[in-house]
């Protein structure tokens, strides 16, 4: 992966630096995957253009988190308006 989302630092207790990775976040379940450990098993969403992990490929299912939650909210915005 080219352009990887992020990056992670893991600290010991005497905030000595042990581990360093490159990450992506899957697009559908906000996993963090390190990069080189993961760089043949990363799989693309053709649907919403972005990295998903291999649990998320096998389901078959584009479901972007930002819309599950926004579905989610929209569910609670109804519930309220009805008064439940």
């Amino acid at each position: 992966m080219r352009n990887p989302h992020g990056y992670v630092s893991i600290i010991d207790s005497d905030g000595i630096i042990t581990k360093e990775y490159d990450v992506f976040v899957c697009n559908h379940c906000q996993a963090i995957m390190d990069v080189k450990v993961k760089e043949n098993d990363i799989d693309w969403c053709g649907r919403c253009n972005a990295p998903i992990c291999s649990e998320c490929h096998k389901i078959g299912k584009c479901a972007p988190f930002e819309k599950v939650l926004e579905k989610i909210e929209s569910h609670d915005r109804f519930c309220r308006s009805i008064g439940l």
